[in-house]
């Protein structure tokens, strides 16, 4: 099972990423992925995906940063040099409990498409008409799950130019 860690002092952090892996150890989560029909941008099956990220070992580190452009509207990040971290922006942690566990979520299943010769990421950086890509869509059903409300509307803000993971903060 993948697992998400934090060491840092953001109470919020630390409890997002403990409510992250509660839904990453409940069979439910991925039986509420493999019932989707299909993904858009991927020919992976929602089966494939949920089973690949059930299996996946990685362990994931949360790592802050605080965006460059206090309006950027990214509420997190993943690079590909560094598969295995989930970067959180500190200027959009203002937010729903439910919604930084949904971003966790989203950068997980990017993390599990990394370790796997499968493909099912999101294209381009934009989030316009991405709600049914696996990450946002597993996004969303981790938001719906932990706030204990219906399968809504993504919470996801597009993401912006890459900041320097060296200047993430604890």
């Amino acid at each position: 099972m993948m697992r998400v860690e934090f060491d840092g002092i953001w109470d919020v952090v630390t409890e997002a990423t403990n409510q992250a892996n509660l839904l990453l150890a409940k069979a439910e989560f991925y039986e509420r992925i493999r019932t989707c029909p299909r993904f858009e941008l991927t020919k992976a099956s929602p089966r494939d995906i949920a089973d690949l990220m059930e299996r996946c070992t990685a362990r994931l580190t949360v790592r802050l940063y605080k965006s460059r452009w206090p309006w950027s509207r990214a509420f997190g990040y993943e690079d590909a040099r560094f598969p295995d971290m989930v970067f959180l922006n500190t200027r959009k942690l203002d937010r729903s409990m439910a919604s930084i566990v949904g971003t966790i979520i989203h950068e997980s299943v990017h993390a599990a498409d990394a370790h796997s010769p499968l493909d099912f990421g999101h294209g381009s950086n934009s989030s316009a008409d991405k709600e049914n890509t696996a990450p946002y869509w597993i996004g969303n059903l981790a938001i719906s799950m932990v706030s204990d409300q219906p399968f809504a509307a993504v919470d996801h803000a597009a993401i912006d130019v890459l900041d320097d993971p060296a200047e993430a903060v604890a």
